[in-house]
């Protein structure tokens, strides 16, 4: 459903936003970061705090469902269409976009488990 999910890391290499989170929460600053999924409408739209609100950045696409019942493990289709960077209110455009892929571990009401596999198109 709607709402923003948050990201967690578990393991593998340390993504860039956790090390920025971790670096910046020294100084105070809380950043988040998290996805968005829209099953009535496709839409999915990741999303980054690099300084807290004041810089953030976001990419948004769709994702295709497979016909029936979502049994994990998955995998989900997604095509990323934009993205940009959002400093002080204002968005600047970045050249994010193409076919990229979610695999499903496990999903209930309350709790999504992701993989962003190496073996996406385009990675």
């Amino acid at each position: 459903g709607g709402g923003l999910w948050l990201s967690l890391y578990a393991r593998g290499p340390t993504p860039k936003w956790l090390e920025n989170a971790n670096l910046l929460r020294a100084l105070g600053v809380r950043n988040r970061a998290g996805q968005r999924y829209d099953p009535a409408t496709s839409a999915v739209a990741n999303y980054g705090e690099v300084l807290g609100t004041a810089i953030s950045f976001s990419a948004e696409g769709t994702f295709d469902l497979p016909e029936g019942q979502l049994r994990a493990p998955c995998d989900v289709p997604v095509e990323i269409a934009s993205g940009g960077l959002t400093v002080l209110g204002r968005r600047f455009d970045l050249p994010i976009k193409g076919p990229g892929l979610v695999r499903v571990r496990y999903h209930d009401d309350d709790l999504r488990v992701f993989e962003s596999p190496n073996t996406s198109p385009g990675k």
